[in-house]
């Protein structure tokens, strides 16, 4: 059954008046967007409406700005992929073993560090070198290569190989390689809660909820974003505006896994159905759907790219409480009908 878009977005506002769901949506197709709206309270108290330009934390999907940013740098000489580690972290420990596409395919081998306990450092606007202190000196899980195991931690060196490469820090990097190119003005790196006022997010505990706590990230996630900012993104991807078709192919056809590639971690079922891009991961079987999901503490958000069709699907929420894979199994399906 075909839904309208008027259908769409009554079913939206029912799952935000039920309490399933507070945050942003876009869909769109080949020829432009389809719908852009909010649903629910960017700020409760305040009774604060959310709408296409509210700004959310966007947690893992960070991960795929911080890989162009790699691809970048890597096209204007000042890396490749298959360096090690070692030639810019000089003092990491097995760096001669762990090269930048291990970092980027999440195979490097190196422990996710929030697979630890709650870590106070994320509550805190901790340095970049702060944060590799807490896995820098864990031994390794296996060989670099050998195996995929999703790890935050890999993306966090990034980070620290674009500020070593650029002498100039990743917040400056990727709005001046990324977002100021495509004209993201409603993109930038999270530093303080002023500067996605008045998006709160939120936590249920006991049925209510109560007003999230701030989380702080480099590379691995940490940066904010709207749909529609995240639209300009979908749509650069499929064009040379930020990088050649080759690097493109790189990150998104490039795969890293090969039919029987072990997999470790609590991400480990992503892979059995899905092929691993940089920041990215695909599933040729389901309309070569390129995808990402992220979640903070009090925020949700989700990429779904269908190439062959040129269609996207932005979900952005401020509240744990929505019900976002039944929504976007939803909308999914009705977008691929559209």
């Amino acid at each position: 059954m075909e839904h309208t878009t008027d259908q769409l977005d009554a079913y939206l506002m029912e799952q935000a008046s039920r309490n399933h769901f507070h945050g942003s949506i876009l869909l769109a197709d080949k020829n432009g967007i389809i719908l852009s709206k909010g649903y629910g309270y960017s700020n409760y108290r305040d009774k604060i409406e959310n709408g296409p330009e509210s700004r959310y934390q966007i947690a893992s999907l960070t991960k795929q700005f911080t890989a162009v940013a790699i691809m970048q740098l890597h096209e204007k000489g000042l890396l490749k992929t298959s360096d090690p580690v070692q030639l810019y972290l000089p003092d990491y420990p097995n760096g001669d073993r762990i090269t930048i596409k291990h970092l980027l395919s999440h195979t490097s081998g190196i422990p996710d560090f929030l697979e630890e306990e709650l870590l106070d450092i994320e509550l805190t606007l901790s340095t970049l070198d702060q944060f590799i202190s807490l896995f820098v000196d864990k031994p390794l899980e296996f060989t670099p290569g050998q195996r995929f195991s999703y790890s935050n931690s890999g993306y966090i060196l990034l980070a620290k190989i674009i500020e070593t490469v650029t002498d100039d820090s990743y917040e400056h990097n990727i709005q001046k390689l990324i977002f100021e190119p495509l004209g993201m003005k409603n993109s930038g790196f999270f530093t303080s809660p002023a500067d996605i006022f008045p998006t709160v997010g939120y936590l249920a505990i006991n049925r209510g909820t109560v007003q999230a706590p701030i989380v702080y990230g480099h590379g691995e996630s940490g940066l904010y974003s709207t749909v529609e900012d995240l639209y300009l993104w979908d749509r650069a991807l499929y064009t040379e505006k930020l990088i050649s078709e080759s690097a493109l192919k790189e990150i998104l056809y490039s795969c890293v896994r090969k039919p029987a590639f072990p997999c470790d971690g609590p991400f480990s079922g992503l892979v059995q159905n899905n092929l691993i891009g940089y920041g990215w991961f695909i599933n040729k079987q389901n309309k070569y759907k390129i995808w990402h999901d992220g979640e903070i503490h009090g925020f949700i958000s989700s990429i779904n790219r269908f190439i062959d069709q040129k269609k996207v699907l932005i979900m952005l929420s401020n509240c744990n409480l929505s019900k976002a894979d039944e929504i976007l199994a939803y909308l999914e399906d009705a977008l691929l009908k559209m």
